[in-house]
């Protein structure tokens, strides 16, 4: 949006600001020649709840006679998604949790993770996942006979039992590495939209994805 907000002289609220972010998986650099980060961060809860923080701090300096007003509601999303996850797995409460340091070990039984979506590398961090590979697909430019190769062997050499495509996203390729080796293909949301208001379709997004690992990899 560089090009974009240089026309006008308009406020602009960082929701990265303060957040350590993830190199992107192709590890490709800026015009500056700096590693350009992986943007997909709202895939973690904890980061997440961060950038909703940011985004109230933001609105707080703009809008200061109204301040008071985006504290309580950023109190409100950060207790919604660390205080009522407890209808969830006891470890995955405590993995989920914004404010807990809990530890992922025995949480899978398998926790390597393969992708046809490359914006899931802070999903795999926040649920203490091995992202082995994150191929970047779209209709009409599917992985190469090279990179299909080479992710059957993979999922064979590793006793990999599932892997997965981003919802409505192209599974032709995922279907082809099925069919060779067995595995299951399971779709996983990169929450880039929603219905309904506030959190809560984030909220259901997360435990979806969360639903759908805890069957493909248990």
């Amino acid at each position: 949006l560089a090009d974009a907000l240089a026309q006008k002289d308009v406020p602009v609220i960082d929701c990265s600001e303060g957040l350590t972010l993830l190199p992107a998986p192709d590890h490709h650099a800026t015009g500056e020649g700096e590693e350009e980060p992986d943007p997909h961060a709202w895939m973690d809860p904890r980061r997440a709840a961060a950038m909703v923080s940011a985004i109230a701090r933001g609105l707080s300096r703009l809008d200061p006679d109204n301040s008071r007003l985006y504290d309580l509601n950023d109190t409100l999303v950060y207790d919604q998604m660390g205080g009522t996850r407890q209808d969830m797995d006891p470890a995955l409460f405590q993995v989920f949790t914004v404010t807990g340091q809990a530890t992922t070990d025995g949480l899978w039984a398998c926790d390597k993770l393969i992708t046809f979506h490359d914006g899931f590398q802070y999903f795999a961090d926040a649920f203490g996942l091995d992202l082995l590979r994150s191929i970047e697909e779209e209709e009409g430019s599917e992985a190469s006979a090279k990179e299909l190769e080479e992710l059957i062997c993979l999922v064979r050499e590793e006793r990999i039992p599932a892997i997965f495509v981003e919802k409505n996203g192209s599974r032709r390729s995922a279907d082809v590495i099925a069919r060779e080796t067995g595995c299951k293909v399971y779709e996983l949301d990169m929450i880039m939209s929603g219905d309904g208001t506030g959190i809560e379709s984030y909220l259901e997004a997360i435990d979806h994805n969360l639903a759908v690992l805890r069957e493909a990899l248990g």
